[in-house]
């Protein structure tokens, strides 16, 4: 049974070695956030360039040129950079919980920022799962063409 780190609970001195001790952590939280906060504003701007562009070549109406599959195209990007918009989200949200819980010492804070975190994996294990289907499916139709 986890201790519930909110509420003030006695302990015998025995236990005292179980409790989970934060502020040798909060070193290695800190650069997590910096680190989490810096990648995250420049996956933002990333996004924001990426976005232009992708306005820019549509307005235009030449981005595909020769293509006859442009509106595939285009809706490909535009889920990429959707899944890459909430990666940098969870990511800066991260760091900026983290920041505040450093800052205040309010575990609340560090949890959502924790959930934040599992967030971008979560979201990072659903694209390399529908990675792998799509890989199998490809190499199971098209592997078998080579194979007969």
């Amino acid at each position: 049974m986890e201790p519930d780190l909110n509420k003030t609970q006695e302990f015998s001195v025995g236990e005292l070695d179980k409790i989970p001790d934060l502020n040798t952590l909060k070193g290695s939280l800190e650069k997590l956030a910096y680190w989490g906060r810096f990648f995250g504003v420049l996956a933002y701007v990333f996004f924001g360039i990426c976005c232009i562009i992708l306005l820019y070549f549509l307005l235009e109406g030449d981005m595909f040129i020769g293509f006859d599959d442009s509106q595939g195209s285009v809706v490909g990007m535009i889920i990429g950079l959707f899944m890459y918009y909430f990666s940098a989200k969870y990511l800066y949200d991260f760091s900026k919980e983290t920041y505040v819980y450093l800052k205040n010492n309010n575990l609340q804070r560090l949890e959502n920022g924790l959930s934040n975190l599992a967030s971008m994996f979560k979201l990072y294990g659903v694209i390399v799962i529908v990675y792998l289907v799509f890989l199998g499916i490809f190499l199971l139709f098209f592997g078998s063409f080579i194979l007969f």
